[in-house]
């Protein structure tokens, strides 16, 4: 096996699995609406929540946020 191979295994995995795609997913992983995700954006320069197409964000991007900004 490679080392390019090696390294996609579990951290690849997790990566995966800490993505969040979508308005929906970021707002049910959040507990707030749409119109709240939508007000951080536009309030937030550091919000950690990206549009490629779709809104995506990782749960520990948004963990860590939620953390520094509102103290937990």
């Amino acid at each position: 096996m490679t080392e390019a191979a090696k390294s996609k295994g579990p951290a690849a995995k997790q990566d995966k699995v800490d993505l969040l795609v979508g308005m929906k997913a970021i707002c049910n992983y959040l507990g707030r609406s749409e119109s709240t995700i939508i007000k951080w954006r536009q309030q937030y320069d550091d919000f950690p929540v990206k549009k490629n197409g779709q809104l995506t964000a990782t749960r520990s991007a948004l963990q860590k946020w939620v953390y520094d900004t509102f103290g937990g």
